[in-house]
Parts: structure tokens; C-alpha cells; sequence
């Protein structure tokens, strides 16, 4: 058995190595809220094979890494895709990659969990594999090689993926994640030995599919014409489903991610599930039946994330967040515990029925965060085909509704490649949008109406699977008419790659025919296929052109009913014949009601009483389905203006005796220097937020806190004189003050002092005198001979944004050499060069990467000052 034990102390990865990359945060470690263990008897690491910005951003990766590490036998660790340049550094540098807690090498893992949450992102998958040290094929692992398994949204057709994963997960992960990491760790204390012993139990495991206990053969056109389980393998795998969402684990210290994330918030889940029924959508399906977490849940949820976090945005996340029936209430108790707090909320999935009056006025009281609506498709019968059916007038209302009350900016969605999907239909896109920027015009100058297109991929599971897809010919040429279009009536729109959605479709209804040609691409090159401008279509193309496999048969063929798909073997509740009666009525443009608000129409998911919707406001199905954005008369103020007799007056027009600034000085080392300045200042105002200081914002269209700081510290250079200003409500004890913070820092921040400063003083900047670095590494003659340089001029040609300009060092540099090497350099402020531009002129290019700087003092005049008055 492997234990953390057997991993020594949990060290940084190498220093030169992260400071040869962009964004050396993204695999450091050591953010607020991860979890280091000790001797466990399974160790899982947990990849989002994307970005780090990417993956911290997913609250499926923060729920799984809880429920392990609640158990005191297992430790979940994180890891992520690195960007290009790590990878090709680790392959350089020969170093395997690692996890961020505890930098154990993937190979030295139990089980390797991936989140499965995009079919682009396969060759990501398997370039962490490689640099974990890890065989690609499931069938070359030995005894002593971690399990890896997948799961997630792309679970429901991993058939693409069936010769590298050891097993998929299907269906809700919370309890499934923890038996199979069980599985592994009795099999492990068994002394391992046969992987097929492994296998039988796994397959033994509800909702545990075991690829290599299927054998399937595939026609030429891509129809499955053989499927046989073997070694006693299940007929069908069936997903699992937590029934109680109320009593389901949710992440309560969810890590605060050093960068900053694509969803840069606390999120929270509300309810999983949706029973509307559009079409096209998986989620829809796969996640059925509606749970509802209760609204005392909630609360609780959301008081111990913030405090565990400072986040300053809340999320509410569901498939349709304005479907929660207790959602007036919610957002309102919400809001008033927290605005205060200056904490936003933000609803990113509701759709017009559910756009009420109220959740906008109580969203704007702290920020306005950004809003989405998604028509989906221009004209009403197209939307009938795809049961997305709502009156355009409400639509109108709804964008007038959003910028009346003080938005600037709005978003809608559309797809193309709709089945039956017509001319009509993309004009009458362009004719909605262009009546929507009308009305966003006629309630606000300037107002901005976004759009953004992607092409329809049918999904396995949905009641449009057996669709086909555009061509990527089609595609770019609906592409340009749409540019065109949009362009003669100023609005406007981006575009999903032709290719990139081509591809997606391939993998999204591929089979096993697909893994040589994955394996392929990527050995070929292909790198972060999710990224447009790093998806090398040369290479998928060549490789298709020598594979035995067409991807237009995959991607863009219609099914027959009785053609039997890759993962039909796969089930997630609903029935066939019911996705079929589906397809059917969509291309007869005919409705579907929700099931929460109408009769069940026995799609096969809800086993009552065990499985069925649940919901906590029996009340509220019918004004939660069909609400009515109501419209206020033009010119109507939308909400009281704040005065100083409510107490709600703007922080920055409070007058100076209510006004107090602090001045914090604390020091960076370790990790923590390899952050950059703006990672440091979020993470600095996250520290603020949660060790509840009494801050003041800014006012405006988006609140923050009153900071201030001096010039940006290098990446990578320790110092143990960084200083920043905050403004906040006295009276302060600034010893406590300074304790509070401290407690709220991550690892390698250390407060050293908290002073007040009156509020009339000059500003931070202004104040600054001069900054001292320590330069070691030098021996006593060159660090003499180097402090003598400057007792005549020497100018040095600096590159800057602006262009290239002259400095003399001399005139704005002292260096005084140590007594056993080394110097000390002071800095005037404003010196226009940098402490590591300064060594190398004075040291040479080569000796200077021999030496380490480190800034040791920023002198700050005091005010008032010596012997005069303030």
C-alpha cells in the first residue's frame, strides 16, 4: 500500500523551473483551505484536465475533494493540465508532474480521477498521464500504477476514451468516488498482484463501468453491430443519483485559488436537475430528477463559504436558477445578511419566464454582475422544435427590465445546426437581436447587446442524438451571413470555430475506433484542443486522412431508430422509446411540459418514493414556471437614493473623521514570492474580507476595497518589506487588526506591523522615500568593485511599454558593499529601472543569474513630519 508517508515533506517544485513559465501560481500549492494529510490507505488525485484557472472554477472538483478528505483513511489532491511552456520545461527538465498539496508524483498515486466535462479537452487527459509517468493504455498498467478513472457530463460516451481509462463513474460522484477509492485501497492491501481481481470489483460497484469487460464491434459507418459484457460484467451500467440533495455534502472551505478564475466566485449549488426539457440539452437529461436543497441549506452553505473564503460573489448554481421555487425568499434573506459585506449575488441561469422584478433590484444593491439570456433560436417555431418555447414580447420586456435599472450590458445566445433549422430562422435571429438592441437603446445611452453563437452538437442521451451535425463548410457559411448581418445592423457577435465544434461532435458520438486516432493526434502534437488558437486542425485532418475512421460519417450521418449507439449500453434513467417519442415530436415542432409544474410524462427517471423531484415550496410550481417580467414606467427611479439620515451613505463620501487608513507592512517569501502583484492583491483583499475588517469600498458600477500600494513586487523576488494602505471605519485596534490578519494569510505572508495614518496625509505613494534590496551571492572583491561602478554615471537603455528610453543608474542608485559579500542596493522612488536590470549592470549578464535579490526595506516618510507641521 502506498501512504503519504512514503512522500517526504511537501516541498515547491524546483524555483528556476517555475520562474522559466507564465503564471508559476498555477502550480505552487499552498492556497487558504487545501488539505495535507498524513499515512492514508488511498491517496486520489483529483484533475480538471484544463488550466488551473479553468479547473478552480469547476464546484464539482471542490465537492469531490471534500467528501474524500472528510474521510480520515483517503486524501484527495488536486492537480491540472499545464499550459504548453510547463509542459515542455517538465519534458526539458526531466520532472515528472505532481499534485499541488503535497507534490506527489502521479505515478506515485492510488487512483487518478478525471473530470470528463468536455470532449476537446482528451488530449489535455493524456498529456497528464504522460508527464505523471503513467502508461496512456489501460491495458499496459501493472500492479504498482494508479487506477484512472473518469466521470462527469462526457461519462455518458466515454466509448472514445475506453482503451486509457481503468473505469467511468456515471451519475452523481459523491458516494460513488468514495467506493470506488475503497475498492482500490482493499485491493492494494490485498498486495495488488492480477489488475482483473481489481476489475471485478469495481464492476461489482453500482454505476462503475468497466470498458475492457465489454467486447464491441463497430460497422463501417460507425453503427455498433456487436456488444457482449464479459467475465460477468452488468448487461447495462446504470448511473447513481443522490436522491436527498439536502443531505448531500457541499464544499464548506472551498480552496481560494491563487489566480484568478474564469468564475472568479463562491459557488454554490441550489438544486440539481432540470425537468424543462429542451431538447439538445444533456444536462437536462443526465441530471434528472429535480433536488432542491432547502433555503436554510443554503444560508448555512453560503455563511461558512464566505467566511472561509472572502469571496466577494456568490453564485447560485443549477441548470435553471430561477426554477428554485424559493428563490425570492433566498435571494432576498441573502442579501440582506450579506450586502452589508459589499458580497454580490449572481443568478447565471435564468431564463426569461423566471426573470422577476424583484431578483434584479435585489442583484444591483451590491454590483451588477453580468447577465445572460439565451433565446437559443430566432424564430418560434424553431425554438418550438428545441421546446424552448416563450412569447418574444417577453423577451423585449426582459432587456428593457436590465438595462432600466442600470446595466450596461447584456448577452444573448443562440445556436445554429438546429435540426429542421431554415433561413427564416437565422434572419429571424438577426431580426431579434435588432429589436432587443432597440429597446436596450431607448432605456440607456450606449446600452451594448453581445451575442454570442455556437453550433449545435447533438448529444448522446438527448432526444436529438440520432441528428446530424453541420459540416464545417456549413457552419462557416452560415458564419459569414451572420457577420455580415450583424455587422449591417451594429450588433456584436462571436462565433464558435467551425472546427472546433466539428470536433467536439466527432467525440461527443464517437466509438472505440476513435482512441488509436486520439492517441495519434496527440503523439502528432495536439495540445489544448479547447483553445482556439492552440487547436492544430492539420493535425486532426492528416491523422483522420491515415485512420480507417471518417469523422463525417460520426459527426455528421442521421441515426435510425434501431441502429444501436455506442453508449447504449450506458443508461441514465430515461427511457429510449421516450427520447425517441421526443425526437419525433421535435421535428413536428410539438411541446413537452415540465414535470414539476404538470403531469408526469414517464420518462423512465423517478422511482417514487425514492427517486422523484423534490421540492421545497409545494406552492410555488406554477408562479415559478410562468412568472411575468413586469415593466415600471419610464423614468421611475428604480430604487431609493441613499442619504446619511438611512446610514446607507457611499463609504467614499463619508468625511475624514469617519475615514481612517491603515498602513500594514508584511513580508513574502517562499511560495508566496511567485505570485504576481495582482494575484497578491486579490489574495490580499480575500485575507481582508475574511478576517472581517471593518474596510470601506469604493462606490460605483462595481464596489471594492480602499487599497493602496507601492510599486509591484518582481515575480519570484522575496521581500520582507512589502506595504500596502487600507481604509477602514474607526476606531481599530491595530494590534488586533494585525492578528486577524495574519490569521486569514496563506502560507509565506507574514503581517509584520499595523499603524494608523490620519487621513490628510499624503498618499502611499507619495510618501515613499526610497527601496532597499539585498543582493547575495557575491563574493566581497566583485560586490566592492561592483558599488564602485556607481561613483561615475552609467546609463542603461531600458525597454518599457512606451518605447525605450536612457537611465543613469548613478543618479538614482546607492550600492554598498557588505562586509562578507553582497550589496546593498537603495532604490530613489520613481527610479524608472529595476532592481534586476541595475545587478546585471553591475555584475554582467552571466554572474548576475548566479545571485538572488531580495528587497529588505521600504522607507516611508513619516507624517507629520520631523520638525514641521502637517
Amino acid at each position: 500500500m502506498t501512504t503519504r508517508s512514503d512522500y517526504g515533506a511537501p516541498a515547491v517544485m524546483d524555483r528556476d523551473l517555475l520562474l522559466s513559465v507564465e503564471k508559476p501560481s498555477r502550480y505552487i500549492g499552498g492556497e487558504v483551505n487545501q488539505v495535507r494529510k498524513g499515512p492514508v490507505r488511498c491517496t486520489v488525485g483529483l484533475c480538471y484536465p484544463d488550466v488551473y484557472e479553468i479547473g478552480m472554477s469547476h464546484l464539482g472538483l471542490q465537492v469531490l475533494y471534500r467528501v474524500v478528505n472528510d474521510r480520515p483513511d483517503m486524501a484527495a489532491e488536486r492537480v491540472f493540465c499545464p499550459w504548453p511552456d510547463m509542459e515542455q520545461a517538465l519534458r526539458r527538465d526531466g520532472q515528472p508532474l505532481r499534485t499541488l498539496e503535497g507534490h506527489v508524483p502521479l505515478g506515485r498515486l492510488d487512483v487518478l480521477g478525471f473530470t470528463l466535462q468536455f470532449e476537446l479537452s482528451y488530449t489535455n487527459l493524456l498529456t497528464v498521464l504522460d508527464l505523471g509517468g503513467i502508461p496512456l493504455l489501460a491495458a499496459d498498467r501493472g500492479s504498482d500504477d494508479p487506477v484512472v478513472i473518469g466521470g462527469g457530463p462526457c461519462a455518458y460516451n466515454p466509448e472514445p476514451l475506453a482503451d486509457v481509462l481503468d473505469a467511468v463513474c456515471l451519475g452523481d460522484g459523491e458516494e460513488l468516488l468514495v467506493e470506488v477509492c475503497e475498492a482500490v485501497a482493499d485491493w492494494r492491501e490485498r498486495g495488488r498482484g492480477d489488475r482483473e481481481l481489481l476489475r471485478d470489483a469495481l464492476c461489482a460497484i453500482p454505476g462503475v463501468y468497466v470498458p475492457s469487460r465489454y467486447r464491441i464491434q463497430v460497422g463501417a459507418d460507425g453503427g455498433t453491430t456487436a456488444f457482449e459484457p464479459l467475465l460477468g460484467a452488468p448487461e447495462r451500467v446504470l448511473r447513481r443519483v443522490i436522491r436527498d440533495l439536502d443531505a448531500a455534502p457541499a464544499p464548506h472551505r472551498p480552496v481560494v485559488p491563487f489566480s484568478k478564475t474564469v468564475h472568479d466566485r463562491l459557488a454554490v449549488e441550489i438544486q440539481r436537475g432540470c425537468a424543462r426539457g429542451c431538447r439538445f440539452c444533456q444536462a437536462g437529461v443526465v441530471y434528472r430528477p429535480v433536488r432542491e436543497r432547502s433555503p436554510e441549506t443554503i444560508r448555512s452553505i453560503v455563511a461558512r463559504g464566505l467566511a472561509a473564503t472572502g469571496a466577494r460573489e456568490v453564485g447560485l448554481l443549477s441548470l435553471s436558477t430561477g426554477d428554485y421555487t424559493c428563490l425570492p425568499d433566498l435571494v432576498g434573506s441573502l442579501t440582506a445578511s450579506h450586502a452589508a459585506d459589499r458580497v454580490a449575488l449572481s443568478l447565471p441561469s435564468l431564463r426569461l419566464e423566471t426573470l422577476r422584478s424583484g431578483l434584479l433590484d435585489e442583484i444591483r444593491q451590491v454590483r451588477r454582475s453580468g447577465i445572460t439570456l439565451a433565446p437559443e433560436a430566432g424564430t418560434p417555431r424553431l425554438r418550438a422544435v428545441i421546446n424552448k418555447v416563450f412569447d418574444e414580447q417577453l423577451l423585449l420586456d426582459a432587456v428593457g427590465h436590465v438595462f432600466e435599472r442600470g446595466w450596461r450590458g447584456l448577452k444573448l445566445y443562440f445556436m445554429i445546426g438546429l435540426p429542421t433549422e431554415q433561413e427564416s430562422d437565422l434572419r429571424g435571429m438577426v431580426d431579434l437581436v435588432a429589436r432587443c438592441r432597440d429597446v436596450a437603446r431607448s432605456r440607456r445611452k450606449g446600452a451594448q447587446i453581445r451575442v454570442a453563437v455556437s453550433t449545435f452538437v447533438p448529444k448522446s442521451h438527448t432526444p436529438l442524438q440520432w441528428c446530424p451535425q453541420l459540416t464545417t463548410d456549413e457552419t462557416a457559411l452560415k458564419h459569414r451571413w451572420l457577420r455580415g448581418s450583424f455587422k449591417r445592423i451594429r450588433a456584436d457577435i462571436k462565433v464558435h470555430g467551425p472546427f472546433s465544434s466539428f470536433l467536439e461532435g466527432v467525440f461527443a458520438r464517437g466509438d472505440r475506433r476513435l482512441g488509436p486516432v486520439l492517441l495519434e493526434a496527440w503523439r502528432a502534437g495536439a495540445r489544448m484542443d479547447g483553445w482556439g488558437d492552440h487547436l492544430r486542425r492539420d493535425i486532426w485532418e492528416q491523422v483522420f486522412a491515415r485512420s480507417d475512421v471518417d469523422p463525417w460519417a460520426i459527426a455528421c450521418r442521421t441515426r435510425g431508430r434501431d441502429e444501436r449507439l455506442p453508449w447504449d449500453h450506458l443508461a441514465v434513467g430515461v427511457d429510449r422509446d421516450w427520447l425517441w417519442s421526443e425526437y419525433e415530436a421535435a421535428l413536428e415542432a410539438g411541446g413537452c411540459h415540465d414535470c414539476t409544474t404538470g403531469a408526469c410524462y414517464s420518462c423512465g427517471v423517478c422511482d417514487p418514493p425514492l427517486v422523484r423531484n423534490r421540492l421545497y415550496d409545494r406552492d410555488a410550481p406554477a408562479s415559478r414556471a410562468r412568472a411575468v417580467v413586469s415593466s415600471r414606467p419610464r423614468g421611475e427611479p428604480s430604487a431609493p437614493i441613499p442619504t446619511a439620515e438611512s446610514g446607507e451613505i457611499l463609504d467614499t463620501r463619508l468625511p475624514a473623521e469617519l475615514r481612517l487608513r491603515l498602513r500594514i507592512r508584511y513580508a513574502r517569501v517562499g511560495r508566496a514570492a511567485l505570485l504576481s502583484h495582482l494575484e497578491t492583491v486579490s489574495l490580499l483583499q480575500r485575507a481582508i474580507r475574511r478576517a472581517r475588517l471593518p474596510a470601506l469600498h469604493t462606490s460605483g458600477f462595481n464596489p471594492h476595497l480602499k487599497l493602496t500600494f507601492t510599486d509591484p513586487n518582481p515575480v519570484g523576488m522575496e521581500s520582507d518589506a512589502e506595504v500596502f494602505e487600507l481604509e477602514v471605519r474607526p476606531p481599530v485596534d491595530e494590534d488586533d487588526v494585525a492578528a486577524r490578519l495574519q490569521g486569514a494569510m496563506p502560507e509565506g505572508f507574514t503581517v509584520h506591523s499595523v499603524e494608523s495614518v490620519p487621513a490628510r496625509s499624503p498618499a502611499l505613494g507619495a510618501s515613499l522615500r526610497e527601496r532597499v534590496y539585498q543582493v547575495s551571492g557575491l563574493a566581497a572583491g566583485p560586490s566592492r568593485e561592483a558599488a564602485e561602478r556607481l561613483q561615475q554615471p552609467l546609463v542603461l537603455q531600458v525597454e518599457r511599454r512606451k518605447g525605450v528610453r536612457e537611465v543613469d543608474v548613478a543618479s538614482v542608485v546607492r550600492a554598498e558593499p557588505l562586509d562578507g559579500g553582497g550589496l546593498m542596493l537603495t532604490l530613489e522612488p520613481n527610479a524608472g529601472v529595476r532592481p534586476r536590470e541595475v545587478v546585471r549592470a553591475l555584475v554582467g549578464e552571466g554572474a548576475s543569474r548566479e545571485v538572488s535579490v531580495r528587497k529588505v526595506a521600504q522607507n516611508v516618510a513619516p507624517w507629520p513630519p520631523a520638525g514641521g507641521k502637517p
